[in-house]
């Protein structure tokens, strides 16, 4: 597993290292790892921050390192410089595939609403009755399985 260094600061002789994975399979987008230097001169790890998405959540803390670091601020998240991707991006609402589906789930209720009488089309000369639901149905179907199925999927992420 690889992490890509985002951030390294130090407050109050402890060093924060924010990281976050290459791969997108891991769970947590970042994390913060904060150090200590212990007395023979190498590095213990103090604690871990997790990001949910909204703030940072301490993880752990590792018995027997110095304490007070808690209080030190690691846990604030920074100043938003640009949008959260996943909020900002299309495919945070379902993504392409939703866009995609759109128009299969609209002509297949337009075809119902059609066949009903409740909408009427600009020419009079149509399908008979039965032959507009059926294409509807077969418009509908697919459109709310592709629909369903891109809602799912954004879910899982």
């Amino acid at each position: 597993m690889q992490w890509r260094v985002r951030d390294i600061s130090q407050r109050g002789g402890f060093s924060c290292v924010e990281t976050e994975p290459v791969s997108t399979k891991i769970e947590y987008p970042r994390l913060r790892f904060v150090l200590a230097r212990a007395e023979s001169g190498e590095l213990r790890d103090c604690g871990c921050y997790c990001f949910d998405g909204r703030k940072w959540v301490l993880l752990y803390s590792t018995r027997g390192t110095p304490t007070g670091w808690e209080q030190l601020g690691f846990g604030e998240p920074p100043a938003p410089t640009k949008p959260d991707w996943s909020t900002a991006h299309p495919r945070a609402a379902g993504g392409r595939l939703t866009v995609f589906s759109l128009p299969f789930v609209l002509a297949g209720i337009g075809l119902f609403l059609v066949a009903l009488g409740l909408l009427i089309p600009p020419d009079k000369r149509y399908a008979p009755g039965f032959v507009l639901p059926a294409v509807g149905l077969v418009f509908l179907v697919p459109g709310l399985a592709l629909l369903v199925g891109a809602l799912r999927r954004d879910r899982r992420r």
